[in-house]
């Protein structure tokens, strides 16, 4: 097994264990150049105006969050197994240089703050064939923000969130010492780092997997029969490629992620919360209406099914981790839905033109779709995502045969047309933190979509900090679809959410 090679790795790595069907996933996905890295960022400002942060406390900070999260040494390499084929397995690397972690980066605000900034942070890509340095940076703009990238085989983006709270407790604990010299290299911790999936509660339940099967096929008999014309996103871009994982794809070959964002003022937002509670109803299930009966009613009205996933945070539903540690444990609930239910909220009466910007909605229908949803989430959520999140279980251990099953049989067929929302909701001080010196006034983040021949056609990623907006970004595969495609949808989305609470649009800030 892999372990009698450990004498033999570069860089004195450790190895820790055998990789994960899902972390076999975000390996292909990277070599291929199909999904770039996720940022998870914060804006950081002391109480006292006069204080900024400086990079030795920056680096002394992260010191800290780097000795206490395994993932943030780990890297990836192949080992051979009994049958002759590779596996590929997770190792430590004892010591991170600090110039590979950290970078800092003056620039214009205007341009610190533009959707560019973001969209470059995004396409600074990790080579997962180079196992001497970590998958992972911390970049600090103008010292006030910081903008946590990583592969997604590293981590998920609520480990971003937690990245960020134990940086600023960091921040907060180190008093003085403005003399002492910040370290060259950063220790990793050597705390276990367990194969999760063993521990998710419906492992060892069959019936899991195999009600995943049959909804797999299902759905993929519906885009057989119904796609193009009738499923949304129908002008994605569709073309063949041949997967290859034994090189890092070249800089022509990667995806490239342009990224939308509406942004919600506190006042708003509190608005929109209490309206929800008064509905029986969450945000997201309000979001994820927003955006579908837009999709159906304005974007592809001759749309009879929509496909949309909302990504779930899984940990809850499993004895292992413990507390705030940076992993893999997001799990998506995919649902291909009749268009119609949404199509009808847009659809205005015929005695009526539509309102604004030619989009209309029926507010009372509005509101009862966003309880079903949110009941209906609460109903399937949690089996529905644990299903597919071992559904990547039937499929080979070997990389190369998982390459060859995954991506020939699977994700080039039915993971694609749709849409997927993430929420991290607020990113919030840890309670000891509160009113000391460092807090956060800002938050942003955004996950990768996939090549569209692939994954998901629009990630839509929502995260705030406290007594700030509300970031919605909408990120897409540039060059997947007509370039009026996605500004269209957030338009609408933008224009809809306004309708329904009583606001003009102009209330909620488009940024492109």
């Amino acid at each position: 097994m892999g372990r009698n090679h450990e004498n033999h790795l570069p860089h004195g790595l450790i190895l820790v264990r055998q990789a994960t069907r899902i972390e076999n996933y975000f390996y292909m996905l990277t070599l291929t150049g199909s999904q770039a890295p996720v940022v998870v960022s914060a804006t950081y400002s002391a109480h006292d105006p006069s204080k900024r942060l400086s990079r030795n406390l920056v680096i002394r900070a992260i010191e800290r969050v780097v000795a206490k999260q395994p993932a943030l040494g780990q890297v990836f390499v192949r080992q051979p197994s009994k049958q002759g084929k590779d596996h590929l397995w997770i190792a430590r690397l004892p010591s991170l240089d600090v110039k590979d972690c950290v970078s800092f980066v003056d620039m214009d605000e205007s341009e610190a703050s533009s959707r560019r900034m973001l969209e470059h942070i995004m396409d600074q890509w990790f080579d997962l064939l180079d196992s001497s340095r970590p998958y992972w940076r911390a970049t600090v703009v103008n010292m006030k923000t910081i903008y946590f990238s990583f592969n997604h085989i590293v981590c998920d983006g609520r480990s971003g969130v937690y990245f960020h709270r134990q940086l600023l407790t960091s921040l907060n604990d180190i008093e003085g010492g403005i003399d002492i010299l910040p370290p060259e290299k950063y220790t990793t911790s050597s705390d276990p780092f367990p194969d999760h999936c063993e521990n998710t509660i419906g492992r060892h339940n069959l019936l899991h997997i195999i009600w995943f099967i049959i909804k797999y096929l299902l759905q993929l008999v519906a885009e057989l029969l119904f796609w193009p014309k009738y499923i949304t996103f129908n002008d994605m871009k569709k073309y063949p490629m041949r997967p290859n994982i034994h090189r890092m794809a070249p800089m022509e070959e990667r995806i490239k992620n342009k990224i939308i964002s509406l942004r919600i003022t506190p006042a708003l937002m509190q608005k929109i919360l209490t309206e929800c509670r008064t509905q029986s109803t969450t945000f997201t299930a309000f979001l994820d209406t927003a955006l579908n009966t837009s999709l159906c009613a304005d974007i592809y009205p001759r749309s009879l099914f929509v496909r949309a996933s909302t990504v779930v945070d899984i940990r809850g539903f499993c004895k292992w981790p413990y507390g705030e540690v940076m992993c893999n444990m997001a799990a998506s609930w995919t649902k291909l839905r009749y268009a119609g239910s949404f199509s009808a909220i847009g659809k205005p009466p015929e005695t009526r033109n539509s309102a604004e910007n030619g989009v209309y909605t029926r507010i009372p229908a509005f509101w009862t779709m966003t309880k079903y949803r949110k009941d209906y989430m609460n109903k399937y959520l949690a089996t529905a995502s644990i299903q597919e999140f071992l559904g990547l279980g039937i499929t080979p251990a070997h990389i190369d045969d998982f390459v060859s099953q995954v991506w020939g049989k699977s994700l080039s067929t039915t993971r694609n047309y749709g849409s997927l929302i993430s929420n991290l909701g607020p990113l919030a001080p840890d309670e000891r933190d509160k009113g000391r010196t460092w807090r956060f006034t800002d938050a942003d983040w955004a996950s990768s979509t996939h090549r569209s021949c692939i994954g998901p056609s629009l990630n839509i990623t929502v995260i705030s900090a406290p007594g700030a907006d509300c970031v919605i970004n909408f990120i897409y595969h540039e060059g997947s679809y007509d370039p009026t495609v996605i500004p269209r949808i957030v338009e609408v989305v933008r224009t809809r959410i306004g309708q329904v609470m009583g606001v003009t649009s102009d209330s909620l800030a488009l940024i492109v």
